[in-house]
């Protein structure tokens, strides 16, 4: 996952609450004052040689200093890596070094989990297994799983062969649908709602990861997002009308908020008082 030093919750989340107070404190000028503070770096050490045993922030050697705010750098190397060649005794305070010279929105990648090809080839095949969930439209900065539908048709599919194309699509689609309620969407059936997605297996992919500069916000300006590019669909449906067309936006807007239907809901209905 991706972190920054402007809003994350992952140093609270791992047991580290003296970082996660740089974190909460929105002005870049008292965070700077924060970083050079020795009272605060004294804490700072203190809290991460306290963080949780299991926090992925122990293993520096997976902390990738990604992208710089103000272009000091380094970047390319990792935490573990920039601590030695500066030579920095503590961990806490190679960071709180890099964090001033680079900037609140300076990414570091950390390093993901081991993958288990057995436990997820067995998961795959479990009709309790919900596919596609993923956060990533909420964690624009973060970019929590965006594209991974895709790589479950060309890897799962197309390459290992290991599902077949109607399970993948059944998982993706029907699936997920039916466990959130979504009862009027998911299958093509006469009276249930078109959103329908056409591709050729043999054209899409989970492109790269890119950053852009596209999302206002709320102060005149604009930040950043990750995203990828298009697998591509060749048609893409959304209550039946185009939105999107050979690759081409159609102007279209068909969409709607939705929500579970639950049957007899009327009746399972209580007054608030």
């Amino acid at each position: 996952s991706i972190l920054n030093f402007y809003s994350t919750l992952i140093f609270g989340q791992n047991g580290n609450p003296v970082w996660q107070e740089l974190i909460n404190e929105k002005s870049w000028d008292k965070k700077k004052a924060m970083l050079t503070d020795e009272a605060w770096l004294d804490r700072a050490r203190e809290s991460w040689d306290n963080q949780f045993p299991h926090s992925t922030l122990n293993d520096t050697e997976g902390m990738l200093l990604r992208e710089s705010e103000s272009g000091f750098g380094p970047v390319g190397c990792t935490l573990a890596e920039y601590q030695r060649e500066a030579g920095f005794n503590h961990t806490s305070d190679a960071l709180a070094k890099w964090v001033l010279n680079n900037g609140q929105e300076s990414v570091i990648l950390k390093r993901s989990y081991p993958r288990d090809d057995d436990m997820l080839n067995r998961l795959l095949m479990d009709d309790n297994t919900l596919c596609n969930v993923s956060d990533s439209g909420a964690h624009g900065k973060m970019f929590c799983g965006a594209g991974y539908n895709v790589a479950l048709l060309t890897e799962y599919v197309r390459e290992r062969k290991f599902l077949t194309i109607e399970r993948a699509i059944y998982m993706l689609t029907w699936r997920t649908a039916e466990f959130f309620g979504l009862h009027d969407r998911g299958l093509i059936k006469e009276g249930m709602v078109a959103d329908i997605a056409v591709f050729n297996l043999e054209e899409i992919e989970m492109r790269p990861e890119k950053k852009i500069w596209d999302v206002y916000d709320g102060k005149g300006s604009r930040t950043y997002r990750y995203t990828r590019d298009a697998a591509p669909m060749r048609l893409t449906l959304v209550n039946g009308e185009p939105t999107f067309d050979r690759g081409e936006f159609t102007g279209r807007y068909p969409g709607e908020f939705i929500g579970p239907e639950v049957e007899g809901g009327a009746q399972m209905a209580i007054a608030a008082e």
